[in-house]
């Protein structure tokens, strides 16, 4: 019986240990690739708020420092991430930029390319109830212009 809980456990939590795997240089960064896909999968399948989330997270923003890729926060984006209401949902959005870029490198140097399929996911996401993101006027205001087809205009692009 003990057996069978803990590896019930081990299924339904985290599992790698992030702070263990080096992404300082351009060449760690492209080694741990895979690892970092799989942080961001974590995040984005984990309610907004999720402490078991913060490790990938905060795996994903050192990569994202030191890879050879360039990413660029949308100030309109960054607008949702409000201290009071949904303070951790600019990490969600970050996650979404790497997921794009890791799967779609023929698209990374089209910025413009990576921030609509950023914020499609980022989107995706938002709109999960079991996400739990507090809905705000400037979040309604993102999702009207993602569904309306009107993201380009929303993010200045």
């Amino acid at each position: 019986i003990a057996f069978l809980f803990l590896s019930a456990n081990a299924a339904y939590s985290q599992v790698t240990d992030y702070s263990k795997i080096a992404v300082t240089t351009s060449e760690e960064c492209k080694k741990a690739e895979p690892q970092v896909l799989e942080a961001v999968n974590f995040i984005l399948s984990k309610p907004v708020c999720n402490q078991d989330a913060l490790s990938a997270s905060l795996f994903n923003i050192k990569w994202m420092e030191n890879t050879e890729y360039t990413f660029n926060v949308n100030k309109n984006i960054s607008k949702l991430s409000e201290k009071k209401k949904n303070p951790l949902l600019l990490g969600v959005y970050l996650a979404c930029l790497t997921k794009f870029v890791l799967e779609n490198p023929d698209k990374a140097k089209d910025d413009k390319t990576v921030q609509l399929g950023a914020c499609a996911l980022f989107a995706k996401f938002i709109e999960m109830k079991d996400n739990d993101v507090v809905m705000t006027k400037n979040i309604q205001k993102f999702l009207d212009a993602n569904k309306a087809g009107k993201l380009e205009s929303y993010l200045g692009l």
